[in-house]
């Protein structure tokens, strides 16, 4: 649930950047997909990740036949922190831009 989290907040700021605003679990990763990897502001496998894990936190939190083993515990962090490095570089880039 917190790789997810973690990575909701970085598409809600990446959105940010367009003057996007969803507060909407589904209106983020719409967006983040529509304006940012289809135009290919960001790559499409982050979209991916995101859309992962979404499904991955909706079953670790809300079923109660499946519970999510350590390998995909772990490999949601390591997802997490790669949407976390791409979503960072881009929000820096943006920054700096505006900066100059």
């Amino acid at each position: 649930s917190r790789a997810y989290y973690a990575a909701f907040y970085l598409a809600q700021a990446a959105l940010a950047t367009k003057d996007i605003s969803r507060s909407k679990h589904s209106g983020v990763l719409a967006a983040f997909g529509e304006h940012l990897t289809k135009k290919s502001i960001l790559p499409d496998t982050l979209h991916k990740i995101l859309l992962k894990l979404y499904d991955l936190r909706v079953t670790s939190d809300y079923s109660v036949e499946k519970v999510p083993s350590l390998d995909e515990a772990n490999q949601a962090i390591a997802s997490a922190k790669e949407f976390a490095s791409a979503t960072e570089s881009y929000l820096t880039n943006w920054l700096k831009s505006g900066l100059e």
